[in-house]
């Protein structure tokens, strides 16, 4: 199967209970919310590197003048918005083949670029500790028993708190706090 025949099955379908922009026929890469987790914003910003995707207002631009590739924001009353990569169904075969690749690569593993996954956690880790007062450094450091996080078996220093980049331990614990 080659990487345009994976995207029959993304493409656009208006569905139940929907009233608003449906371009049915275009290809729907990806999507987004306001409470996507980190790979899902990772993925997105890979995905939109690949292309010259192009925001588009769907309320006044017309239909036919959308771009190849665009993204567009729909209401949702649980998540407040989704934003959709989509790619035109009469697009180009080379952007068609782009889009059928970054839809294979995440139906064998959830993570376009484990690299950007990684940059973009060590960012969001960092500005959460910085938001952090002492204290709150020192909860994240601490598991519920009362014990710290380790780091080559030794527990961190309550010292650690004082930096201004979180310390690492060898559990992954304070990242997934953090995060």
């Amino acid at each position: 199967m080659t990487p345009i025949e994976h995207l029959a099955d993304t493409a656009w379908q208006t569905p139940d209970s929907y009233a608003g922009f449906s371009p049915v026929g275009d290809y729907c890469i990806l999507s987004r919310h306001r409470d996507s987790e980190t790979v899902s914003e990772s993925n997105w910003r890979v995905a939109l590197s690949s292309f010259d995707a192009q925001p588009w207002d769907n309320g006044h631009d017309g239909f036919e003048d959308r771009p190849m590739v665009y993204t567009w924001l729909a209401s949702h009353c649980l998540v407040g918005w989704v934003e959709y990569l989509m790619v035109r169904a009469d697009a180009d075969e080379d952007t068609l083949t782009r889009a059928g690749e970054i839809v294979c690569a995440l139906s064998d593993y959830p993570v376009l670029s484990d690299d950007d996954l990684s940059e973009l956690e060590t960012e969001r880790c960092d500005e959460a500790w910085s938001n952090l007062d002492l204290r709150g450094r020192l909860e994240v450091i601490t598991y519920p028993d009362g014990s710290r996080a380790s780091y080559d078996g030794k527990p961190i220093s309550i010292f650690a708190i004082r930096h201004d980049y979180p310390p690492s331990d060898d559990q992954g614990y304070i990242k997934e706090q953090l995060l």
